[in-house]
C-alpha cells in the first residue's frame, strides 16, 4: 500500500509532467506559427506591361495577374510584397531568387529549363507589328533600312528577327528597358515601328495613337513564373486555384478579364442626343418616302425596260429567223441553177462538142485552116465544159451529196491551193457525219468564207484545215499564219463576213469562235451538235 504522503508525492509528478507536456507543445504551435507566417510571405514582381500588370496613377497594383493572384492570396492568408521594376530586371531577380513570383511571364521551352510555370494561362497572346498612326510602314518589306524597337528580354524579339533574317530585311534594332518607353519613342517617330505583344497595344491608352499591322507570329501562353529552388508551393498553390477559377464563369478570373480587356464604355447621353434623334428620324422619315417613290419609278422603268428587252428579243429572233430562212431559199436557188447551169448548158455544149466531132470526120478532106477552126472549137467547147462546172460546184457543190461534207472540205481546199498558190494542209477525216443538208451547206460556206478572209487580209503563207467528229459535235479550224488582228480593228471595219459567218453558226446551234494576235495569225473554229435524228450526209 502507498502512504498518504507518497500517494501526494505521486500526483504532484504527474501534474508536474502534465505541465511540461502543455508547455513543450505550446512552444511547438509558436514555432510552426512563426514558420508558417514566414512562408506567407511572398515577394512578387511587377512592372508596366498594361493590361495584364502594372502601376496606375496613384501606384496601386493593378491587372489581370494581380487581381487573380490577390484573390487566392485573400484566401490563403498570404502576405503579398511588391517589387517594382524592369521587365528584364525583375527577371534577373526571379533567376537569383531575389522575388517569389513573376506575373505575366510568357512562356518558352528556354525560360521553362530556368523556372518554375503555372501549368495552365491566364492569356493567350501573339506578336503583332505597332507603327504610329502616320507611319509608312505596312508591312515587314517596309522595314528594310528602317528602325525596330523591341523590348530587352521580350519572347516575341528574336522570332521576329529571324523571320527579317529568313526574308534578307535589313535594319537597325533599338532595345528597350520597358513598354512606355518603347511606345514614347514609337509616338515620336524615333523609331519607325516596334515588335510586342498584341495586348502591349492597350498600354497606357495609346492604342488609339498607334496602328497595328496585319502581321501576327509566334503565338505564346501568358504564366505565373516563380524560381525553381524553392517554388513549388507557390506553383502548386496557383494551379489549383487557377483551375477552380477557369471553371467557374462567376469567378474573379473572368470578371477581371473582362474588366481589363472587354470594358464596358462608362458615358451618358449627352444633352443634345435625343434632339438629333428626333432630327434623324424626320430625315429618315423623309427619306423613306423618297424611297418610296424612287421605287415605284424604278420598278415602272423597269417592267418597260423588260418589256421593250422581250420586243427586241422577240424581234431579234423573227429577223434572225427570217435570214435563215432566206438563206435557206437562196441555197435551194442555188442548187437549181447549179443543176440547170450543169445538165441543160453542160449538156448543150457537150452535144455541140459531138456535132463538131462528128462534121470533122464527115468532110473528106478539110483544108488545114478547117482542121484549125474545128481543134480551135472543140478546146473553147473543152474550156467552157471545164467552166460550167466549176462555177456549177461554187454555185452549189456536188460533191456535197456526193462525197459528203469532210470529203468537200478537203477538195475544195485543194483546188483553192493551186488557185492562190499558198499551201493549204488538211487534217482530220474524211468519214460521212450525220449532217442534214442545211447544215452541210452552212458549214461549206463558212468555210469558204473562212479562206476568202485569209485570201484578202491575213497575207498568210501557210493555212491548216482541219474537221473531225468531237463527242456529239462536228469541229471545223481553219488557222493562218497571216498578219492577225485585234477585237478593236474587226469592230471598226464592220466585217459583214464575219457577221454572216456568225449568224450561219447560230442557225446550226453551232459555236463560233474567231481568235486572233496582231502578228500571229487567226484561228477560226466552229462547233455543230450532230442530231441522232439526221440522216447520214
Amino acid at each position: 500500500m502507498k502512504t498518504a504522503d507518497g500517494g501526494k508525492k505521486d500526483g504532484g509528478a504527474r501534474i508536474l509532467f502534465q505541465m511540461c507536456a502543455v508547455l513543450l507543445i505550446l512552444l511547438s504551435c509558436a514555432g510552426n506559427a512563426r514558420a508558417r507566417q514566414d512562408a506567407e510571405k511572398l515577394l512578387v514582381g511587377i512592372f508596366e506591361d498594361q493590361p495584364q500588370i502594372f502601376l496606375d496613377e496613384k501606384g496601386r497594383e493593378q491587372g489581370l495577374f494581380v487581381d487573380v493572384l490577390e484573390d487566392i492570396a485573400a484566401k490563403e492568408h498570404i502576405d503579398i510584397q511588391y517589387v517594382y521594376g524592369t521587365w528584364i530586371d525583375l527577371l534577373d531577380k526571379l533567376d537569383r531568387g531575389e522575388i517569389d513570383l513573376l506575373p505575366a511571364t510568357y512562356y518558352t521551352k528556354e525560360r521553362a529549363r530556368k523556372f518554375l510555370f503555372t501549368a495552365d494561362y491566364l492569356l493567350m497572346d501573339w506578336g503583332q507589328l505597332w507603327t504610329g498612326d502616320n507611319s509608312s510602314v505596312n508591312s515587314i518589306f517596309d522595314l528594310e533600312g528602317g528602325s525596330l524597337g523591341v523590348v530587352r528580354g521580350n519572347a516575341f524579339t528574336q522570332p521576329f528577327l529571324g523571320l527579317l533574317e529568313s526574308f534578307r530585311i535589313s535594319c537597325t534594332v533599338v532595345e528597350f528597358d520597358e513598354h512606355t518607353a518603347l511606345f514614347s519613342e514609337l509616338e515620336r517617330g524615333t523609331v519607325d515601328a516596334a515588335i510586342v505583344g498584341r495586348y502591349a497595344g492597350f498600354l497606357k491608352g495609346r492604342k488609339d495613337r498607334l496602328k497595328a499591322i496585319p502581321f501576327v507570329f509566334n503565338p505564346c501562353e501568358v504564366r505565373y513564373a516563380a524560381p525553381k529552388d524553392g517554388g513549388e508551393w507557390i506553383i502548386g498553390l496557383l494551379d489549383r486555384h487557377i483551375a477552380a477559377m477557369k471553371a467557374d464563369k462567376n469567378s474573379v478570373y473572368y470578371a477581371s478579364f473582362n474588366k481589363w480587356f472587354n470594358p464596358k464604355p462608362d458615358w451618358t447621353l449627352p444633352s443634345w442626343f435625343w434632339p438629333t434623334i428626333g432630327g434623324c428620324a424626320a430625315a429618315a422619315a423623309l427619306l423613306l418616302s423618297l424611297s418610296v417613290i424612287l421605287k415605284r419609278q424604278v420598278t415602272l422603268r423597269t417592267a418597260k425596260l423588260v418589256e421593250a428587252n422581250e420586243a427586241l428579243t422577240a424581234s431579234r429572233d423573227q429577223i434572225r429567223r427570217l435570214i435563215v430562212h432566206q438563206q435557206k431559199e437562196l441555197e435551194d436557188e442555188r442548187r437549181r441553177f447549179a443543176h440547170q447551169v450543169h445538165d441543160d448548158l453542160g449538156q448543150t455544149m457537150t452535144a455541140i462538142k459531138i456535132n463538131l466531132v462528128f462534121l470533122g470526120k464527115f468532110l473528106e478532106s478539110p483544108g488545114e485552116k478547117a482542121r484549125e477552126k474545128l481543134s480551135l472549137l472543140i478546146d473553147l467547147i473543152n474550156g467552157a465544159l471545164v467552166s460550167v462546172r466549176s462555177i456549177s460546184n461554187d454555185i452549189s457543190p456536188k460533191q456535197l451529196d456526193d462525197l459528203g461534207l469532210a470529203a468537200t472540205v478537203k477538195w475544195h481546199a485543194m483546188n483553192f491551193s493551186k488557185v492562190v498558190n499558198i499551201p493549204i494542209h488538211f487534217n482530220g477525216t474524211t468519214e460521212r457525219f450525220n449532217l442534214t443538208r442545211e447544215q452541210r451547206i452552212a458549214i461549206y460556206r463558212i468555210f469558204q468564207e473562212a479562206l476568202t478572209n485569209v485570201v484578202r487580209h491575213a497575207a498568210a503563207t501557210a493555212v491548216t484545215v482541219q474537221v473531225r467528229r468531237v463527242g456529239q459535235s462536228i469541229e471545223l479550224i481553219v488557222e493562218d499564219d497571216g498578219t492577225g488582228f485585234t477585237a478593236e480593228e474587226l469592230i471598226k471595219k464592220g466585217s459583214f463576213g464575219v457577221i454572216g459567218m456568225k449568224e450561219k453558226a447560230y442557225a446550226l446551234d453551232g459555236e463560233l469562235d474567231i481568235d486572233s494576235v496582231r502578228g500571229q495569225g487567226t484561228r477560226v473554229r466552229l462547233l455543230v451538235p450532230i442530231h441522232p435524228e439526221e440522216r447520214i450526209a
